[in-house]
């Protein structure tokens, strides 16, 4: 589990969550100073004192951890039980960061007894919280524990921050995105059903950073735009200071993510405006540096330098280190962009560095295809080779987790959505049962007015009448408005039918299913003949028939040969299908296709030449000098120049087994023809037969043998270039001949 996250939900156990109002920090140390005596007030004040933990206090582990054994030495001579819980609590939380998850969680139990003989049920219920996020499975049961005795005191704020804590262990410690929402939405409601207008900015303001962990973004902005929005309102004060700097960072850091770099920009700065946090400020310059950097912007440098400078002077070292991670990975994208690859390679790894010290995986992701694009730029191609081959690896696993959390981000809110127009409908119908109870009512009382006024028998009844008529228009306009609600609710429900199966197309079970069988049928086989073998070799051995027991070891090994290749083909089919149903950001920027054709060409071509080094092939390029940059999403371009660049590698070498006094070569060429730039890849290699051209963008069709191609390369390509980037990719082959593929993209 990450550790940074897990002291993040510790954060969410402050002093708010106590049952009275805390004073503040100043007036605090006041009391302390004007109250000498060595007495329960004494310690209490030293408890609140040690309890706190914000930045914009002067927090530091070995202050609060001095002042906890102060009240605890006194709270033991007082035999005060509920000082001494208090306190124990408090050291345990001073050595949060250097102790092991195991040691916490068992000083945590040595507090529990305390604080239930305390009988504060404030204190047994942050205890129990804490208590949750360092147990494991049987963390639960400790939150639900909480949540009961929270209930029992009336207090709404105690109850918000129970389920604020589950969202937090269903999250980190669970890993269930869709539990950690749900947990969230009960905060929310309780803080609106109380009236705590900061605390429901807070919690609008969580559930906003939950969707930016499971990449939905536009979610993400809709509620941090209501947090800030909410704690905008508020009185001015320190918390309200916090709750708005908050929302503007991890609003700009939507904003930044999607490509949007103006209005990410904008937000940060009015963070940085409103911040008195050291954490929030050196985060908030941070993602603006990078933002500065991703928009191309001539104060990247001068500003990452400056942020980098401002980062040995925060006073926290984890967060100190955490920005600076940060600013080197921007300062590496900087270099790699701008030059010299060296000043890349340097920043890269420092970030990397920092990152696997974070056990942050994206800046890990990120700072790899930095360093294999930088190596690569360098000619290491060696090294280029083996951080690509890392970065490719960490870049599946992360992508099956941001389809596991978009999926639940999707089904979450289809579900949430169901709600409110079910809620809608629900509301509706009372309103009509309101006023058909109302028009009895005037029927009631139109008949005892009849019956009392029998003289005005006539006014009555053209009272009635006249009612009558006011209340049954209203009926027949209730009734049209609930027609329409329920046809705006069908409509939503196919809507969200169809917001579903588009959620799981990516996942194509049955194609795995089908692609991957035959393979695992020849492992399967092979696995068994070969178990048979054994079983031969070992009696042959037994009777000393040592030719026998040599020509079975060789079908041995042919037989371990067999299941290696079928093995790596199976692996190979579910990398291509995970390459193929992967979401992008799709975040675009000017690119020089002629630096990422070059760059691809020879990182393909020395990747083949690693598996056969008697390859050789020439290499001719035509690029067009004054080509103009292209807005394309580079990885994604770049990953389809590769696949085209080993196809055509691939061909030569297939016609160099066949052909003697065959020379091999590959021509690459770029121009521009108004209003396209226009890529030309052509290799004279063995050329593909005319009856099956039509089918080579199909997915899992494919030219080569079985084992050494999984049919996706071209159909991940032929999206990426039309669908993701409104271009073309074409290909005209003569078979024996060779093969040109012509790709198009906007200038």
């Amino acid at each position: 589990m990450n550790r940074s996250l897990l002291l993040a939900c510790l954060w969410l156990l402050a002093p708010a969550a106590w049952s009275a109002p805390t004073p503040t920090v100043r007036q605090l140390w006041q009391q302390l100073r004007q109250h000498p005596q060595a007495d329960t007030f004494r310690v209490n004040r030293l408890n609140k004192l040690a309890d706190y933990r914000s930045d914009e206090d002067g927090f530091s582990p070995a202050r609060n951890d001095s002042l906890a054994r102060q009240a605890l030495t006194l709270a033991q001579r007082l035999h005060y039980v509920y000082g001494e819980a208090y306190a124990q609590y408090n050291v345990v939380m001073a050595g949060a960061v250097p102790t092991s998850k195991r040691q916490f969680q068992a000083r945590l139990l040595q507090v529990l007894p305390l604080a239930e003989r305390s009988g504060d049920k404030p204190l047994l219920v942050q205890v129990l919280q804490t208590l949750s996020l360092y147990s494991g499975e049987q963390g639960l049961a400790y939150i639900q524990r909480a949540l009961t005795v929270a209930r029992t005191t009336g207090q709404p704020l105690l109850v918000q921050r129970c389920y604020w804590t589950q969202a937090g262990y269903f999250k980190t410690v669970v890993g269930n995105y869709y539990l950690a929402l749900q947990a969230l939405q009960q905060a929310l409601r309780v803080t609106q059903q109380a009236h705590l207008p900061d605390e429901e900015a807070d919690a609008l303001g969580s559930i906003g950073g939950l969707y930016i962990d499971m990449a939905d973004y536009e979610q993400a902005i809709k509620y941090l735009l209501q947090s800030f929005t909410q704690a905008k309102a508020l009185p001015e004060s320190s918390r309200k200071r916090v709750l708005e700097s908050e929302a503007l960072y991890s609003i700009g850091e939507c904003y930044r993510l999607t490509g949007r770099q103006g209005r990410a920009q904008a937000a940060y700065r009015e963070a940085l405006l409103v911040s008195r946090s050291t954490f929030l400020t050196m985060a908030a310059q941070s993602g603006l540096a990078d933002s500065y950097e991703r928009q191309g912007n001539a104060q990247t440098l001068p500003f990452a330098r400056h942020v980098l400078a401002e980062t040995y002077g925060a006073p926290h070292e984890e967060l100190r280190r955490y920005a600076r991670m940060r600013v080197y990975l921007t300062l590496g994208r900087y270099f790699l962009r701008q030059g010299p690859a060296d000043s890349a390679i340097i920043y890269s790894q420092k970030g990397l560095q920092l990152a696997q010290r974070f056990l942050e995986k994206e800046p890990v992701r990120d700072a790899l295809l930095l360093l294999a694009q930088a190596s690569a730029r360098r000619h290491a191609y060696a090294a280029a080779y083996a951080y690509q081959r890392r970065y490719l690896g960490l870049r599946d696993t992360l992508s099956n987790e941001q389809i596991t959390r978009q999926a639940t981000a999707a089904r979450f809110t289809q579900n949430l959505a169901q709600q409110q127009s079910q809620i809608a409908l629900l509301q509706k119908d009372k309103l009509l049962q309101v006023e058909q109870a109302r028009r009895q009512r005037l029927l009631l009382g139109a008949t005892l007015v009849g019956l009392v006024l029998l003289s005005s028998l006539g006014f009555g009844l053209w009272r009635y009448t006249r009612q009558q008529q006011q209340a049954n228009t209203r009926l027949h306009q209730q009734r049209d408005q609930t027609r329409r609600a329920l046809r705006h609710l069908r409509a939503t429900q196919q809507q969200l039918i169809q917001r579903e199966k588009m959620a799981s197309l990516g996942e194509l079970t049955a194609g795995i299913a089908h692609e991957i069988q035959n393979p695992l049928n020849f492992v399967t086989n092979f696995a068994d003949v070969s178990a048979e073998l054994c079983q031969e070799l070992q009696q042959e051995a037994q009777a000393g028939h040592p030719d026998n027991v040599v020509a079975l070891a060789d079908d041995l090994t042919q037989n371990l040969t067999k299941i290696s290749q079928y093995g790596q083909r199976a692996a190979g089919i579910v990398r291509g299908m995970l390459d193929h149903a992967r979401p992008s950001n799709g975040e675009r920027q000017p690119t020089d296709l002629n630096a990422l054709c070059h760059e691809y060409l020879r990182l393909a071509y020395q990747g083949l030449r690693s598996k056969d080094p008697s390859f050789e092939a020439t290499i001719q390029t035509k690029l067009a000098p004054a080509l103009p940059r292209a807005t394309v999403s580079e990885s994604e371009i770049g990953r389809v120049l590769l696949n085209l660049f080993n196809n055509a590698f691939y061909a030569l070498r297939q016609r160099q087994h066949r052909v003697t006094g065959y020379q091999p070569a590959v021509y690459v060429s770029t121009e521009l023809r108004e209003p396209n730039l226009v890529l030309t890849i052509r290799d004279n290699g063995i050329g593909i037969p005319a009856k099956i051209q039509p089918k080579i963008f199909q997915p899992f069709f494919t030219t080569k043998p079985p084992g050494e191609g999984t049919g996706l390369g071209l159909s991940l390509s032929y999206d990426i270039v039309t669908k993701g980037h409104g271009g073309t990719l074409s290909v005209n082959s003569h078979e024996g001949e060779g093969t040109e593929v012509v790709l198009t993209l906007p200038a």
